[in-house]
């Protein structure tokens, strides 16, 4: 047990002094941080949470507290697709309503986004403030 610990005593001691170096500690901090978004918001990323969030679906009660699992939901289950992955979408969820913002230019492939967005189960109504660039955003 001892080994253990010591062991894990020195790589969280070597991560710290690599992270905090005076010299360079602001750059690794700033790349770290980069990198765990970019996991973050990756289409795999996004799909093993949507399949997380369906394997507890009845655990959820619906309402106010079921918001961030309906936007986590959708981000996994249309966002990750294929078609729609390259695409820089903002969305949130207020009981049982999806709000899309976001710059798409094809006006077809904003309209599929908000259809595969209203198929998704506990989606109640989409407000889709998408638009062209160039364009000024909707008000919603």
């Amino acid at each position: 047990m001892g080994r253990k610990t010591f062991l894990f005593g020195a790589a969280v001691g070597a991560a710290a002094m690599y992270l905090l170096d005076p010299d360079s500690g602001d750059q690794r901090r700033s790349a770290a941080q980069t990198q765990a978004r970019e996991l973050a918001d990756s289409p795999a990323a996004q799909k093993v949470a949507g399949q997380a969030l369906e394997a507890t679906r009845g655990l959820h009660d619906a309402g106010p507290d079921a918001d961030k699992p309906l936007a986590d939901k959708v981000r996994s289950e249309v966002l990750g697709r294929d078609q729609f992955a390259d695409l820089v979408i903002n969305l949130d969820a207020h009981d049982g309503t999806v709000t899309l913002r976001g710059v798409v230019d094809d006006p077809q492939q904003r309209q599929q986004l908000a259809d595969a967005v209203r198929g998704v189960g506990g989606v109640t109504d989409v407000a889709n403030l998408l638009h062209a660039s160039g364009e000024p955003a909707p008000m919603g």
